[in-house]
C-alpha cells in the first residue's frame, strides 16, 4: 500500500487557493477604500470584520503556499486604490 501521507494538491485544488487570494487581496483594497470614506460606525464595525478575515485568510494562505513549495501571487496592492476617488457608495 502507498504512503498517503504525503498527497499533493491537485491544479485545480491550488487554483482555488490562488483565487481566493486574488480575491481576498481585492477585498483588502476596495474595503479599505469603504473603511476610508465611511461615516457610518455600523457600517465602519462590518467593514473592519470583513478586512480583519481577509487579512487573516491573505496570512493563512501566504503560508500554506510557502509550506507547498508555491509561488505566492501578486495580487491587488494599494497600488491599485486611487485614495482620492470619490466614495462610491452611500453608507445605506
Amino acid at each position: 500500500m502507498e504512503d498517503q501521507s504525503e498527497i499533493r494538491l491537485t491544479a485545480a485544488e491550488m487554483a482555488v487557493l490562488w483565487s481566493q487570494y486574488i480575491n481576498d487581496t481585492s477585498v483588502l483594497c476596495v474595503n479599505n477604500h469603504f473603511l476610508e470614506k465611511s461615516t457610518d460606525s455600523e457600517v465602519r464595525t462590518i467593514i473592519e470584520f470583513t478586512l480583519s478575515v481577509a487579512k487573516s485568510n491573505i496570512e493563512f494562505l501566504q503560508g500554506f503556499f510557502k509550506n507547498e513549495d508555491f509561488p505566492i501571487p501578486f495580487g491587488f496592492t494599494e497600488k491599485d486604490v486611487l485614495p482620492e476617488a470619490p466614495k462610491l457608495f452611500s453608507d445605506t
